[in-house]
């Protein structure tokens, strides 16, 4: 039953007209497909860069409403030690914190497309559903591993964005540890920092980061909830991180071949455009996310998304006579 489940998230729409389907890996085709396969529900879109990253990537995600430019004093005001802030003076989307991010590492060794044999690799995105799922099979010193990842961002709850990772060890075993991250060290291109004034915290067991837009002043706020499960759905016990300008879940265990290890993450964005107090929204949002279930979270999106296309219908079918 627990394995139906499983495969029942990562199952896509079966009309392949609402799939969009990139295979391989191009680096000098990843912006492209990144912006292409990006995830938008109105409030925030975020671009489909890999997990773990590579030098092809560029991760973002963008607030809708959220503009903000770097004037040279705004600069020589922000200067923090150790970060550059680069003048920026026309107005432009501010990049938010990577909340997608992850790391995974074998015995030390931090492991991604480029550095690995890569065996398959396959970004679905499922307009049906809302949701982005990649299939990346790999091998690295005669270490055959297959990964599966799902995110989304939610129509029901739109302040709130989920990820499933799976990793499931083919034909090895050993000690391996996995990194699910809230990054806040974000730049604009060109390097341009508009977030500073960044604080992280923990709430008992979610992770709270706030940071600001230098020159709005305008206040964001994620938080992050994230557990990781055996075969048997057994909780695997972690560590949890409040970095400068991170939010980091780490686990590290043992795996055994042929056993599938998942992680469900969930995590709440609030600025202070939606609410004075974007923090106590994030935790509202996240306390009934987390009690709720990711599974349920996500079925509650692809209902929504089915309603927004009936009722669509309804007004083409209601206007048309006047076309």
């Amino acid at each position: 039953m627990l394995t139906k489940m499983r495969e029942a998230i990562f199952e896509c729409c079966t009309d392949t007209r609402w799939l969009f389907t990139t295979d391989g890996w191009d680096p000098d085709r990843e912006h492209g497909i990144e912006a292409v396969c990006a995830l938008v529900n109105g409030y925030c879109g975020v671009r489909a860069a890999v997990e773990e990253g590579s030098t092809a990537s560029n991760p973002a995600t963008f607030v809708n409403g959220i503009f903000g430019a770097v004037h040279e004093l705004v600069t020589q005001g922000a200067e923090i030690s150790g970060f550059q802030v680069t003048a920026a003076p026309t107005p432009e989307l501010v990049k938010a914190p990577d909340w997608s991010r992850m790391r995974l590492s074998v015995e030390g060794v931090s492991l991604g497309i480029e550095n690995t044999q890569l065996l398959a690799h396959t970004r679905t995105l499922d307009m049906r559903r809302g949701v982005l799922v990649r299939v990346w099979r790999f091998r690295h010193e005669k270490r055959t591993t297959l990964l599966r990842s799902l995110r989304f961002v939610s129509l029901d709850a739109r302040h709130l964005f989920g990820q499933v990772i799976e990793i499931t060890p083919e034909d090895w075993s050993g000690e391996m540890t996995l990194e699910a991250i809230v990054e806040g060290d974000v730049t604009n291109e060109g390097g341009v920092r508009h977030l500073t004034e960044t604080h992280t915290r923990r709430e008992q067991d979610r992770l709270l980061l706030s940071t600001r837009t230098s020159e709005k002043k305008y206040a964001l706020c994620f938080g992050t909830w994230a557990c990781l499960t055996n075969n048997e759905n057994i909780s695997i016990d972690g560590v949890q991180e409040c970095g400068d300008r991170s939010l980091v879940h780490r686990w590290t265990f043992h795996v055994e071949p042929a056993q599938t290890y998942t992680c469900e993450k969930l995590t709440a964005l609030f600025t202070s455009r939606d609410d004075p107090e974007p923090e106590q929204c994030v935790l509202e949002q996240l306390n009934l996310a987390v009690d709720a279930g990711l599974p349920a979270m996500l079925d509650a999106s692809t209902r929504a998304r089915s309603e927004e296309r009936r009722v669509g219908k309804e007004c083409r079918s209601r206007w048309s006579p006047y076309h």
